[in-house]
């Protein structure tokens, strides 16, 4: 059969869309329901991957069982019923973690049917001989992020930068301008969220009241006409389809390096389109996932360049445009559009070429300056809401950078391997390309490394309120090439430890974060949603067990150096036991929560964030305030007013201690306060605090400890002073069996 073929059965999709248009009357369920959209589009959903399947059992691929397929359709016809008949069957427990769980076995069947269709695709990878990937390899993740749209868009509105971008693309759809002053008046953000948006702090002010956004236009001008036809859907449909494209283009390079191994391209092409973190990005609006695809984009024609004696007009015209776009997405792309047109010119043969890519450069030049100066004329600051110490990343330490770095692929809350920790494989991948794919792996780092030295020591190097790798999005592409190689042959024991283990743990993850989309977004505590819940739910430090680089502590140093070497050896070392490594893989994924969940309760307690969910405070808010801007250059802490007390449910390490707290003492209009310690109700010791406002450390030396009472750190008034507050940042706690003091071992 040919390589680019139109999919057959027209039929399919239509029957979908007559069976979507009758459901959306007929449905049963109440216009607020969390699964009527979902429910709604699920025939054009289920009609598209019948006529993928179709497309890839007419290219060579292997059909799928009856039982298989009966099986699928028993399921889905169950899930079904139990969505629409959930509220009338009396069924007890949380509705919220109902609808989850049924949506999780939606989610389960569109991960198995999909997972079906991509072991049908793989003959038309092994077949070879085509100038471009398939055309179903796009619609296949399009149509997998269309079908997790409404349910994640329901969950967890437009955030962060979003509504300011969907604002813009309203104000571009209906006004054909960018001025938002009447937009924020008429409260036009209520068309896409359940709020009226403001301004955003930077956006430039006209001179006869105009209000214009910080945020680049080109995005909503790609936005606007399908946020015309369609609204909020019509606009994330758009950013589904840039995501898939990605995707694609992300195979269409792996052509151009001749990375065609069907097993590691088919898999690393799943690990890419089907987890963490783009598909949390497929339904949302960020200028990064476009960046990507352009940035893929122009590296695809730059390798075929390579590949000709000749290049002509066109080739640079390929080369050139996507480039010059880059600037225009984002200011700070620029860095990846001046690392493509280096990269042109060490692989430009000849000296016309070389001319071109001068010509290039100064157009690229030419567009950055002119971005500049627009900046400059309509938001007094060539860099709009930016200073120029911002860049001066030469000025920070090692120390910050190695953070930032190990921040975006290990951060609990930020880091990819959080999010999917499939992407580990990325580690020993590295090591494989430096031996066979040294090329890949050069030019790689040639185009990302100068981005990331760029935003890997800003204090929000983690992308502030966003979803996770928000920054690395840009290297995703290149990081699923590094893995093709690695998982062309996964015969040995131990490579089949790491990917059954790391792919259970992919999948429950995926599933989490699909269900509960709003855990992605974090705030830079130092923990995530997810260890929220545990802590809460054991009354334990969970979060101590992980990593963090906004709130670093020891766990962030060592699962680098752990992790580095222990896949790098299960990768290469263990050379037998292919099926008892799958094995012992899933039974090391579903016996980690269990460990960290024993560890956390009966590990003695050492360190306390007073800010942290396992505490009990009766009283006082959260220190900074929640919606702090760059969180972590400020203490972390909890702000307890006199009168009120945290409990704090220690696991003792001994009979006796020593505290530690570090707290900043009331202000002078405060007056002085008193630092209570009581195990229950039972006083242990006080420590007089002055109102001077200051950060100091309080030593409580030498207290009896039981072990049966949780320990209560209480403020009291002194004397006659006004209601003073204290903010508790944290405490260590020393143990120790006898009664003699010991030497101090706390920082």
């Amino acid at each position: 059969m040919s390589g680019e073929r139109i999919l057959p059965s027209v039929w399919i999709p239509a029957a979908g869309v007559v069976v979507a248009a009758v459901a959306r009357f007929a449905l049963p369920l109440e216009p607020e329901d969390p699964f009527r959209s979902s429910l709604i589009a699920l025939p054009l959903i289920v009609t598209a991957l019948v006529a993928l399947g179709n497309w890839a059992i007419a290219s060579g691929g292997q059909p799928t069982s009856p039982r298989t397929v009966l099986f699928e359709w028993a399921s889905l016809a169950l899930l079904i019923l139990v969505a629409l008949a959930r509220k009338g069957l009396g069924l007890l427990g949380n509705p919220a973690v109902l609808d989850g769980v049924i949506a999780a076995g939606f989610l389960l069947l569109l991960g198995h049917r999909t997972a079906r269709i991509l072991m049908a695709l793989r003959p038309t990878l092994e077949q070879g001989g085509h100038k471009k990937p398939a055309i179903a390899f796009f619609y296949l993740p399009f149509v997998v992020y269309l079908a997790i749209l409404p349910w994640s868009s329901l969950q967890h509105p437009p955030d962060g930068d979003e509504p300011h971008y969907l604002l813009l693309t309203h104000s571009l759809a209906y006004d054909l301008e960018t001025d938002l002053a009447n937009n924020y008046v008429q409260g036009d953000s209520l068309a896409f969220m359940s709020r009226r948006l403001e301004a955003q702090l930077g956006d430039p002010v006209g001179p006869n009241g105009e209000q214009y956004s910080r945020h680049n236009v080109l995005l909503p001008l790609v936005l606007a006409p399908a946020y015309r036809l369609a609204g909020l859907a019509g606009a994330l449909v758009v950013m589904a389809a840039l995501t898939a494209a990605l995707v694609w283009a992300t195979l269409y390079l792996a052509m151009a390096y001749r990375l065609w191994n069907p097993a590691g391209t088919l898999s690393a092409y799943a690990i890419l389109a089907f987890t963490a973190p783009l598909l949390l990005y497929s339904y949302q609006v960020w200028v990064e996932v476009p960046a990507a695809l352009l940035t893929a984009i122009a590296l695809v024609h730059i390798r075929h360049m390579a590949d000709k004696k000749a290049p002509g007009f066109t080739t640079w015209v390929r080369i050139g445009l996507p480039i010059l776009v880059l600037p225009l997405l984002k200011i700070r792309f620029v860095l990846l559009a001046g690392s493509l047109v280096a990269l042109a010119s060490w692989y430009a043969g000849g000296r016309r070429a070389r001319r071109r890519t001068a010509i290039l450069l100064a157009t690229l030049g030419g567009v950055t300056i002119s971005i500049l100066l627009f900046n400059r004329i309509f938001f007094q600051n060539p860099l709009k809401y930016h200073d120029i110490d911002g860049l001066r990343a030469y000025a920070q330490s090692p120390v910050i950078y190695l953070q930032g770095f190990l921040g975006l692929f290990y951060d609990c809350a930020f880091g990819i391997f959080a999010y999917a920790p499939i992407w580990l494989l990325v580690v020993p991948a590295a090591l494989l390309l430096l031996r066979r794919h040294t090329r890949v792996l050069i030019d790689s780092l040639f185009v990302v490394v100068p981005y990331l030295l760029l935003v890997a020591p800003r204090g929000e190097w983690f992308g502030g309120w966003s979803p996770p790798f928000r920054y690395g999005i840009i290297a995703l592409p290149f990081l699923a090439l590094w893995l093709m190689p690695l998982l062309s042959d996964r015969t040995r024991g131990g490579r089949q430890f790491l990917i059954a283990g790391l792919a259970a743990a992919t999948v429950a993850l995926t599933l989490v974060w699909i269900v509960e989309p709003g855990w992605t977004y974090n705030l830079a505590h130092g923990r995530s949603h997810l260890l929220d819940y545990l802590s809460s739910a054991l009354r334990a430090d969970t979060a101590r067990f992980f990593p963090s680089s906004t709130r670093p502590r020891l766990a962030t140093w060592i699962w680098p150096l752990f992790t580095i070497p222990t896949v790098c050896l299960l990768w290469w070392v263990p050379k037998r036991g292919t099926r008892t490594g799958a094995v012992l893989g899933l039974c090391s994924a579903l016996l980690v929560p269990a460990l960290v969940a024993s560890g956390s309760q009966k590990r003695h307690t050492s360190l306390v964030e007073f800010e942290d969910p396992w505490i009990q405070p009766t009283g006082g808010e959260v220190h900074p305030e929640l919606w702090v801007i760059y969180r972590p250059r400020y203490r972390g802490g909890w702000t307890l007013p006199a009168g009120k007390s945290v409990s704090i449910p220690v696991v003792p390490g001994g009979t006796r201690l020593d505290l530690i707290v570090e707290l900043k003492e009331p202000m002078p209009l405060m007056g002085p306060a008193v630092l209570e310690v009581r195990s229950g109700q039972q006083n242990l010791k006080r420590r007089p605090l002055q109102a001077e406002g200051r950060w100091r450390r309080i030593r409580v030396a030498d207290l009896p400890w039981d072990g049966d009472e949780p320990m209560v750190v209480a403020i009291r008034r002194r004397g006659s002073a006004p209601k003073p507050e204290v903010v508790l940042d944290r405490a260590w706690l020393d143990w120790r069996d006898g009664a003699s003091p010991s030497p101090a071992t706390i920082p």
